[in-house]
């Protein structure tokens, strides 16, 4: 097993968060209006988007290139060999409203090279972006709190065009009423194919919908309407085959799982499951992966029994179905990656599974070493990666090897700030050169095969 502290000179200072702009500013924001909190990104563990999740021919041993301290950034993409991160600003020093800013990120030293400025919104709570055919995507929610029992919402989508630097085409959703204070359940997901956008309003407790974009124009081609007391919880939309699938869990009654046509957002088939010999049907359905005309689905029972299921795609109709008996509680929450022999399934704070994609049979099962959340993030041809809180003053990428199941390499990543919330890394890309990772402190790492 490799093991690598990347090494940087650090200074020890005051617990902050992400939006964190100087104590100055937040004096300022505490004094006139609150500090400006961004709920940006916390979801983002949870999946890094399909199109992101393919094998990459990243090699190791890896090794630290460079370090940058950047105050909010988020959302790194890699679009046609260059990398660009989400970024905002106050339009009039500390107030007013917030410009949303792209900033091209130079590879090789990690230094701003452009600036790109999509567009202004009243203030940012929940904010995501994708890239897609040469354009960058900008997903924002905003939430007006004037009155505490009748929550506005309002979420922003912008399309930009980076080769020709301008914004194409917005769109204004809402005003959406959201009772109560349930902050940490609102947002929303993006997801691209075949020229279009889809966008998911999340955990919006009336009209819970699901827009689909026309990607050139930004004319909305179709949206859909979910039932009262249906959420759409933490649910990414699985793309593939003519459809766009997407999960939702009920209050009440358990969750189903909705494949809707691509084209004209008809419903082409819905199903909710049962555990077999139990009474209960599955109650959250988490983020789908497609391939092949399967869909993976990780979902939940209320007595917390976590399953992976393979689904056909064209029906809906159950292939298989993994379960691990030999833990009582499990909950697979977040997104697996899939090869072209095994699925790779991970369980919220335990394990990590190896399932053969065909029959639903388990390989091999690691197990976690470090307490907390282990989201998977990305895959090469030989190693799986995940992301994890490490010792005091550091977060942790582990590469688990494909065939054994052992852990092969190790990278400690330091942290400014010590408080276990702010040492986690919240978004992480990689292409067959180098990853970049973004920690909830602001810094942004990337590291490349020693070799290159």
């Amino acid at each position: 097993m490799n093991r690598n502290i990347a090494k940087t000179k650090t200074t020890q200072t005051a617990p902050g968060t992400q939006t964190k702009r100087g104590c100055y500013y937040v004096l300022l924001f505490i004094v006139f209006s609150g500090v400006n909190m961004v709920y940006a990104d916390w979801t983002m563990e949870l999946m890094n988007g399909q199109n992101d999740r393919k094998e990459i021919k990243l090699e190791l041993p890896l090794k630290q290139i460079w370090m940058k301290k950047y105050s909010q950034i988020s959302c790194p993409v890699l679009m046609e060999d260059k990398l660009y991160v989400l970024d905002d600003e106050s339009k009039y020093f500390i107030w007013g409203n917030r410009r949303l800013i792209v900033w091209e990120i130079d590879k090789k030293t990690g230094e701003k090279t452009r600036k790109h400025v999509i567009g202004e919104v009243p203030d940012i709570k929940y904010r995501r972006m994708i890239g897609y055919d040469g354009k960058i995507f900008v997903s924002v929610i905003w939430r007006d709190e004037k009155e505490w029992k009748n929550e506005k919402l309002y979420s922003y989508l912008f399309a930009y065009d980076i080769k020709n630097k301008k914004t194409i085409w917005n769109h204004t959703i809402g005003p959406i009423i959201e009772y109560g204070m349930d902050r940490e359940n609102i947002g929303s997901w993006l997801n691209a194919d075949d020229k279009k956008i889809f966008l998911v309003l999340m955990q919006v407790r009336k009209n819970n919908k699901l827009f689909c974009f026309d990607a050139n124009n930004g004319n909305i081609l179709w949206k859909t309407n979910r039932p009262e007391n249906v959420k759409i919880d933490n649910t990414y939309p699985a793309i593939g085959n003519g459809k766009v699938y997407l999960g939702t869990t009920a209050n009440q009654e358990g969750g189903k799982i909705t494949a809707f046509d691509i084209n004209t957002g008809s419903v082409v088939w819905e199903k909710a499951f049962s555990l077999e010999n139990e009474n209960m049907e599955a109650v959250d359905y988490s983020n789908m992966i497609f391939q092949e005309d399967v869909l993976y689905v990780p979902f939940q029972y209320k007595i917390n029994k976590g399953i992976l299921m393979a689904l056909n795609a064209s029906d809906g109709n159950k292939k298989w179905l993994f379960q691990d008996n030999d833990k009582e509680d499990s909950f697979f929450n977040y997104t697996p990656l899939i090869d072209q022999k095994a699925i790779y399934a991970c369980e919220f704070d335990d394990f990590l599974y190896k399932i053969d994609k065909k029959t639903g049979k388990l390989i091999w099962r690691f197990t976690f070493t470090t307490g907390g959340s282990h989201p998977l993030r990305f895959q090469t041809t030989k190693y799986i990666a995940y992301t994890t809180l490490g010792q005091e003053g550091y977060a942790q990428l582990i590469f688990i090897d494909k065939q054994t199941g052992q852990e092969a390499a190790r990278y400690d990543l330091p942290s400014e700030i010590n408080r276990p919330g702010l040492r986690h890394i919240t978004d992480v890309v990689a292409d067959n050169n180098q990853l970049f990772a973004i920690l909830e402190d602001g810094r942004f790492y990337a590291l490349a095969n020693m070799g290159k």
